[in-house]
């Protein structure tokens, strides 16, 4: 995750069905101002709880890009 700047025009990434858990799903929220150009994120089929989804509503700084 913390390669990130090497692509800061990424719109699209597709992490669907790679068993990421709560903590990377709250990890990619954190440094996800550094991806200003990204549109659509796919985290579909993972193990993302719905503790997950209030930590990462609360700690993403993805709401920057908005």
């Amino acid at each position: 995750m913390n390669n990130c700047t090497k692509f800061p025009n990424l719109q699209e990434i597709d992490f669907a069905k790679n068993r990421i858990s709560d903590k990377g799903f709250v990890a990619f929220g954190k440094i996800s101002a550094k991806l200003p150009n990204l549109k659509r994120i796919n985290f579909g089929l993972n193990r993302i709880t719905d503790v997950g989804m209030i930590d990462f509503a609360n700690n993403s700084s993805l709401y920057a890009n908005l």
